[in-house]
């Protein structure tokens, strides 16, 4: 079981991250560590900034942003010219909830499943709007991508306007099948907005297979980037009615102008989105340094190492007395299982409190989990020590 590939040094690379050596980090899910040669690749573009602020500002980091943007579209397998450069994936959802413009009465479909922040967001907005929001359940025994498949289908209406899921579950890490829901939508002429905050970097990823209208992504978690990098990838026939949360230079240009070149690192279209007055977009400008790194690392390499890793906590944890939720085959590298109920953040602090691991307790469809993240950079003893543990967790002091 803990055989992995022995040709690559995983100690040497585990130490090119600032992990805190009595720490337990089995959270990647939420944010991974960036690695050092990434953190001064941002500390770079800042003391640039700092010691010519303006001639950077307006000269060097278009360019570089240009280059980051390629970057990012080629690793995704996009296009740079729907590619909006964003803080985070929920920013990049309110960007879509917001520009929207649904008639009255129209329905939001959404799983039980959705991370409770977008929940909010298309809520808020329903109420100023007047749509409603649909809720879809999905089976809580789920052993096939079809029965997610035909589950929100069934919830399909004549007035359901937009479908709104998340590629991978928060609570529990299941990876809906992204692509045979966005064909699903698009027989019934609904509209695809992604939440993909957990996909880019932990299971392989193509705009042009998923094919979605919106997809919203996070960089600074399995792909490693700094907590600042986001994306938002749209489709051609979106792209005009995209409008920005913060109206600032960029907001008036001719509609026949939007690919052209704005002189601030892409197009006028992404200009009017992007640019938010005075921003610190460095974690934007080192995507590219993040994506090199797991390059070198060799990208097949973290996927057959992270695969074998949640293989083993998934043995590890089911001797233990605690039961896989999903399917191997429909999770990432994410994995829930499930347990007494108890409250996220009481649990959380419980366990980093007795025994400084860094674990998520999650909630959702009236279930809790403990959430384990098998990053590359995660030890086999690592899984083993947070399953000895686990019998000592007081469930019933922490409801």
């Amino acid at each position: 079981m803990n055989q992995v590939r022995n040709d690559i040094d995983w100690e040497r690379w585990r130490g090119e991250l600032s992990l805190d050596a009595d720490e337990i980090y089995l959270n990647a899910g939420s944010y991974s560590p960036t690695p050092r040669r990434v953190q001064e690749a941002a500390l770079f573009w800042r003391t640039r900034l700092a010691s010519s602020p303006m001639r950077t500002l307006i000269e060097t980091m278009p360019k570089q942003l240009n280059s980051a943007r390629q970057a990012l579209a080629q690793y995704i397998d996009g296009d740079a010219q729907n590619l909006l450069m964003l803080p985070n994936a929920t920013h990049a959802v309110n960007v879509v909830v917001h520009s929207l413009n649904l008639p009255a009465e129209s329905v939001v479909l959404m799983t039980d499943h959705e991370y409770g922040a977008m929940r909010f967001a298309w809520e808020r907005e329903a109420k100023k709007q007047g749509y409603e929001v649909d809720i879809a359940t999905l089976p809580l025994q789920i052993v096939h991508d079809d029965q997610i498949v035909e589950s929100i289908k069934n919830r399909f209406r004549s007035r359901t306007k937009v479908l709104f899921f998340s590629h991978v579950t928060s609570p529990t890490g299941l990876v809906l099948p992204a692509a045979k829901l966005c064909r699903a939508a698009a027989e019934h002429g609904i509209i695809t907005v992604i939440d993909g905050a957990h996909a880019p970097g932990m299971i392989p990823l193509s705009m042009q297979e998923v094919g979605a209208d919106f997809y919203a992504g996070n960089c600074h978690k399995w792909m490693m980037a700094p907590i600042g990098a986001g994306f938002l990838h749209v489709a051609d026939r979106f792209q005009s009615m995209i409008s920005p949360l913060v109206t600032s230079w960029g907001w008036e240009f001719p509609i026949e102008a939007i690919h052209v070149d704005s002189g601030w690192g892409g197009s006028q279209w992404s200009q009017r989105v992007e640019f938010q007055g005075t921003t610190d977009r460095t974690p934007q400008l080192v995507i590219p340094d993040a994506i090199e790194f797991r390059h070198q690392i060799g990208d097949s390499a973290v996927y057959e190492r992270t695969k074998q890793l949640r293989a083993h906590a998934r043995e590890t944890f089911t001797a233990a007395g605690l039961v896989p939720f999903l399917p191997e085959t429909l999770t990432g590298m994410m994995t829930a299982f499930e347990i007494p109920s108890v409250d996220p953040v009481k649990a959380r602090e419980w366990i980093w409190n007795t025994h400084r691991i860094s674990v998520p307790f999650t909630r959702t469809a009236g279930k809790s989990f403990l959430r384990i993240s098998t990053a590359w950079f995660n030890h086999f003893g690592e899984i083993e020590q947070l399953a000895s543990v686990i019998p000592e967790i007081p469930y019933g002091e922490l409801r």
